[in-house]
């Protein structure tokens, strides 16, 4: 059984299955994305990499012409050294966002590093052996109904920077997954709009999601391992997979970004990992926000040894120009993990609210901690 602080990047870039061009449009996109079913697709101009297109830049916009040209949305992608350790290729991915990066030699395309193939690699690792899925998913989460439209389904994603929600019966129970992919496999026959026309416009109101859904889908229970949970969505095209209660509910989610972030906390390093995404700001509003964090990772290292903190910010505009701050984050450390979440007005009350939270738990775990010791003497 491999260690995983020996496997490199190039043990793990696979081939190039499909590119487009920077002229290509949004519909030429996304039918290649539901051919190949790939999330990213790097853009070359000849045999030069450009850029790369992908879910993000489908799923946070409301209004995208489908013959938008594909320069006009294309982002750069990170580069990897390929002597460089998968735990640091975990933490580009983490970081960036991009699971599928292409791979260069003197600024031609000759191969790309995935999240699957990454995932594949570290599987049977020793550092995967035993540890269960409770221990790294993302509890209670956001759920539509299987009555839902696709369009709200598709705003939710984007609000919570996901590409796959669990979907639920009137009961609560656990019915199937919808994806940005089955979304994106509607949209694409029926949407082929002339120059102008947006994809909203032509959209049927009342498309509910169980007409979309994958089901019946695979679901696991807390007490799996992260090996059987990549397996899972390895076999079955999945970026996560959802874990159920007793009572076949969701509790739990657990995807790709679940696993970078446990693949990251493994690596060795000095101080803890911060990561905000979801905002725009300017430095000074970042440096007070590290600030706060910065004084509540302290704290928090009283208790327990903290490895990584995690933070998405949602932001809803309402009349008047009045912007409110969804967070959520998610606080690895040694001993498990934790999260919390917090709605308000104002940036730095939401992250004073989440970051208390946080601490609190970690408090509370400790004392449980202690006084099971002392019941023991």
């Amino acid at each position: 059984m491999r260690n995983i602080s020996d496997i490199k990047a190039s043990d793990i870039v696979s081939g190039v299955t499909v590119h487009v061009g920077p002229s290509d449009r949004v519909s030429d996109i996304i039918g290649k994305m539901i051919k190949h079913n790939v999330e990213e697709i790097p853009v070359v101009d000849g045999k030069k990499l450009v850029g790369l297109v992908g879910y993000s830049a489908l799923i946070k916009r409301r209004k995208l012409p489908m013959v938008t040209s594909v320069e006009h949305i294309m982002y750069h992608p990170p580069r990897i050294d390929l002597d460089k350790n998968i735990l640091e290729v975990a933490e580009i991915m983490l970081s960036t966002g991009i699971k599928h990066i292409p791979v260069t030699k003197k600024d031609k395309l000759v191969g790309m590093i995935t999240i699957e193939s990454l995932m594949r690699k570290v599987m049977d690792s020793e550092e995967m052996k035993g540890v269960q899925i409770r221990d790294i998913m993302t509890p209670t989460p956001k759920c539509v109904a299987e009555d839902d439209t696709i369009w709200k389904a598709k705003a939710l994603m984007a609000e919570l920077d996901e590409s796959v929600l669990p979907v639920v019966d009137r009961n609560g129970k656990f019915v199937g997954i919808v994806s940005m992919k089955s979304i994106l496999r509607y949209i694409e026959p029926i949407s082929r709009p002339h120059f102008g026309q947006f994809v909203d416009e032509k959209k049927p109101p009342l498309v509910q999601v169980k007409s979309i859904m994958a089901s019946p889908a695979p679901a696991l229970r807390a007490n799996d391992t992260i090996s059987k949970a990549i397996e899972t969505m390895l076999n079955n095209s999945m970026s996560a997979v959802v874990v159920v209660d007793d009572d076949g509910k969701p509790m739990g989610i657990v995807g790709e970004d679940d696993i970078l972030e446990y693949l990251v906390g493994l690596k060795e390093r000095e101080d803890v990992y911060v990561q905000i995404s979801g905002l725009a700001e300017s430095a000074e509003v970042y440096d007070g926000m590290y600030s706060l964090i910065g004084k509540a990772l302290k704290r928090i290292a009283k208790y327990t040894r903290p490895l990584s903190l995690i933070i998405h910010v949602s932001t809803y505009h309402h009349e008047g120009g009045e912007i409110k701050y969804s967070m959520h984050t998610r606080l690895s450390t040694t001993r498990k993990m934790y999260y919390a979440r917090a709605y308000d007005w104002d940036l730095f009350k939401a992250l004073s609210t989440v970051l208390e939270h946080l601490e609190k738990q970690v408090r509370k775990d400790k004392k449980k901690h202690e006084e099971l010791s002392m019941s023991m003497l």
